[in-house]
Protein backbone atom coordinates (compact mmCIF):
# COMPACT_ATOMS: atom_id res chain seq x y z
CA UNK A 1 0.00 0.00 0.00
CA UNK A 2 2.63 2.33 0.87
CA UNK A 3 4.36 1.60 -2.52
CA UNK A 4 0.89 3.25 -4.45
CA UNK A 5 0.25 6.23 -2.25
CA UNK A 6 4.24 6.90 -2.94
CA UNK A 7 4.10 6.42 -6.61
CA UNK A 8 0.83 8.22 -7.06
CA UNK A 9 2.31 10.80 -4.83
CA UNK A 10 4.88 11.26 -7.61
CA UNK A 11 2.99 10.82 -10.77
CA UNK A 12 0.45 13.45 -9.68
CA UNK A 13 2.17 16.46 -10.03
CA UNK A 14 3.82 15.15 -13.08
CA UNK A 15 0.74 14.81 -14.59
CA UNK A 16 -0.57 17.86 -13.58
CA UNK A 17 2.39 19.13 -15.33
CA UNK A 18 2.12 17.55 -18.42
CA UNK A 19 -0.14 19.59 -20.35
CA UNK A 20 1.72 22.47 -19.39
CA UNK A 21 5.13 20.80 -20.92
CA UNK A 22 3.16 21.06 -23.72
CA UNK A 23 1.41 24.51 -24.30
CA UNK A 24 2.50 26.26 -27.06
CA UNK A 25 1.56 29.46 -29.30
CA UNK A 26 1.23 30.05 -32.99
CA UNK A 27 2.01 32.78 -35.55
CA UNK A 28 0.70 33.78 -37.87
CA UNK A 29 0.70 36.61 -41.18
CA UNK A 30 1.08 38.21 -44.36
CA UNK A 31 4.50 39.03 -45.98
CA UNK A 32 3.20 42.28 -49.26
CA UNK A 33 5.36 44.86 -50.74
CA UNK A 34 4.18 48.03 -51.82
CA UNK A 35 5.20 48.62 -55.62
CA UNK A 36 6.53 52.31 -56.97
CA UNK A 37 3.02 52.68 -58.82
CA UNK A 38 1.35 52.08 -55.30
CA UNK A 39 -0.15 48.22 -56.20
CA UNK A 40 0.47 45.83 -52.72
CA UNK A 41 2.40 42.62 -53.83
CA UNK A 42 1.71 39.44 -51.82
CA UNK A 43 5.25 37.51 -51.51
CA UNK A 44 4.40 34.09 -52.59
CA UNK A 45 6.85 31.20 -52.42
CA UNK A 46 9.14 33.34 -50.13
CA UNK A 47 11.26 30.88 -47.21
CA UNK A 48 10.92 32.18 -43.68
CA UNK A 49 13.04 31.13 -40.66
CA UNK A 50 11.66 31.41 -37.13
CA UNK A 51 15.18 31.90 -35.08
CA UNK A 52 15.91 32.22 -31.78
CA UNK A 53 18.69 35.17 -32.25
CA UNK A 54 19.02 38.53 -34.85
CA UNK A 55 21.71 38.68 -36.66
CA UNK A 56 23.85 41.24 -36.59
CA UNK A 57 22.75 44.08 -39.17
CA UNK A 58 25.02 45.70 -41.35
CA UNK A 59 25.21 49.68 -40.88
CA UNK A 60 23.27 51.76 -43.75
CA UNK A 61 24.34 55.29 -43.86
CA UNK A 62 24.41 58.30 -46.51
CA UNK A 63 22.77 56.36 -48.75
CA UNK A 64 20.59 59.33 -49.68
CA UNK A 65 24.06 61.05 -50.70
CA UNK A 66 24.37 58.43 -53.23
CA UNK A 67 23.88 58.46 -57.09
CA UNK A 68 21.28 56.12 -58.15
CA UNK A 69 23.73 53.23 -59.11
CA UNK A 70 25.86 53.91 -55.80
CA UNK A 71 22.58 53.76 -53.71
CA UNK A 72 21.65 50.05 -55.59
CA UNK A 73 24.77 48.60 -55.28
CA UNK A 74 25.65 49.31 -51.27
CA UNK A 75 21.75 48.19 -50.56
CA UNK A 76 22.83 45.37 -52.63
CA UNK A 77 25.90 44.27 -51.05
CA UNK A 78 24.23 44.99 -47.58
CA UNK A 79 21.62 41.99 -49.05
CA UNK A 80 24.58 39.82 -49.67
CA UNK A 81 26.34 40.82 -46.31
CA UNK A 82 23.55 40.29 -44.20
CA UNK A 83 23.00 36.55 -45.88
CA UNK A 84 26.46 35.92 -45.36
CA UNK A 85 25.82 36.72 -41.60
CA UNK A 86 22.82 34.75 -41.48
CA UNK A 87 24.19 31.29 -43.49
CA UNK A 88 27.21 31.48 -40.72
CA UNK A 89 24.65 31.45 -37.72
CA UNK A 90 23.05 28.90 -39.39
CA UNK A 91 25.64 26.22 -38.57
CA UNK A 92 24.90 26.42 -34.88
CA UNK A 93 22.05 23.47 -35.10
CA UNK A 94 19.83 25.41 -31.91
CA UNK A 95 19.84 28.69 -34.13
CA UNK A 96 16.55 28.01 -36.59
CA UNK A 97 13.89 26.89 -34.77
CA UNK A 98 10.86 26.40 -37.64
CA UNK A 99 11.24 26.90 -41.46
CA UNK A 100 8.35 27.66 -44.03
CA UNK A 101 7.52 29.13 -47.17
CA UNK A 102 4.62 31.60 -48.07
CA UNK A 103 1.58 30.52 -49.83
CA UNK A 104 0.98 32.35 -53.47
CA UNK A 105 -1.06 35.11 -51.42
CA UNK A 106 1.88 35.38 -48.96
CA UNK A 107 0.65 33.58 -46.11
CA UNK A 108 2.14 31.74 -43.23
CA UNK A 109 1.98 30.14 -40.27
CA UNK A 110 4.17 28.52 -37.53
CA UNK A 111 2.36 26.22 -34.76
CA UNK A 112 3.48 24.30 -32.04
CA UNK A 113 5.95 27.57 -31.30
CA UNK A 114 7.56 27.31 -27.18
CA UNK A 115 6.77 30.55 -25.69
CA UNK A 116 9.29 33.00 -25.90
CA UNK A 117 10.79 36.22 -28.00
CA UNK A 118 11.96 35.01 -31.26
CA UNK A 119 12.94 36.34 -34.64
CA UNK A 120 11.40 36.13 -37.84
CA UNK A 121 13.88 36.17 -40.81
CA UNK A 122 13.79 36.31 -44.69
CA UNK A 123 17.10 37.15 -46.82
CA UNK A 124 18.20 36.68 -50.08
CA UNK A 125 17.26 35.33 -52.50
CA UNK A 126 13.83 36.38 -51.57
CA UNK A 127 12.16 38.70 -53.95
CA UNK A 128 8.79 40.19 -54.81
CA UNK A 129 8.16 41.32 -58.48
CA UNK A 130 11.91 41.81 -58.68
CA UNK A 131 12.55 43.61 -55.68
CA UNK A 132 15.10 42.24 -53.04
CA UNK A 133 13.32 41.77 -49.52
CA UNK A 134 15.17 41.24 -46.29
CA UNK A 135 12.98 41.07 -42.80
CA UNK A 136 14.20 40.88 -39.41
CA UNK A 137 11.11 41.09 -36.87
CA UNK A 138 10.88 39.82 -33.32
CA UNK A 139 7.77 38.21 -32.21
CA UNK A 140 6.96 37.49 -29.07
CA UNK A 141 5.31 34.18 -28.37
CA UNK A 142 2.39 33.23 -25.75
CA UNK A 143 1.07 29.73 -24.81
CA UNK A 144 -2.39 29.33 -25.85
CA UNK A 145 -2.62 32.30 -28.58
CA UNK A 146 -1.99 33.13 -32.34
CA UNK A 147 0.36 36.16 -32.54
CA UNK A 148 -0.18 38.16 -35.94
CA UNK A 149 2.32 39.49 -37.64
CA UNK A 150 2.50 41.62 -41.17
CA UNK A 151 5.41 41.60 -42.67
CA UNK A 152 5.39 44.99 -44.88
CA UNK A 153 7.78 47.65 -46.65
CA UNK A 154 7.12 48.99 -43.50
CA UNK A 155 9.43 46.83 -41.30
CA UNK A 156 12.36 45.81 -44.23
CA UNK A 157 15.09 45.52 -42.60
CA UNK A 158 17.59 46.49 -45.59
CA UNK A 159 16.08 48.64 -48.59
CA UNK A 160 14.48 47.43 -51.02
CA UNK A 161 15.54 47.54 -54.65
CA UNK A 162 15.38 46.18 -58.33
CA UNK A 163 17.91 46.45 -61.31
CA UNK A 164 14.57 46.93 -64.04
Amino acid sequence: MKKWLFISICLAPLLMLSPLAHASGIISGTISLTMPDGQIRSAGWIRILLVRSPVAVPALSGIEKKNPYQRMETIRSLHMTFFIAVRQKMSDPAFVVQSTLTTPEGIFQFPGVSSGTYYLLVTFPSMVKDHKVAWQVPVNVIDDQTTRVELNDHNLLIPTYTRN
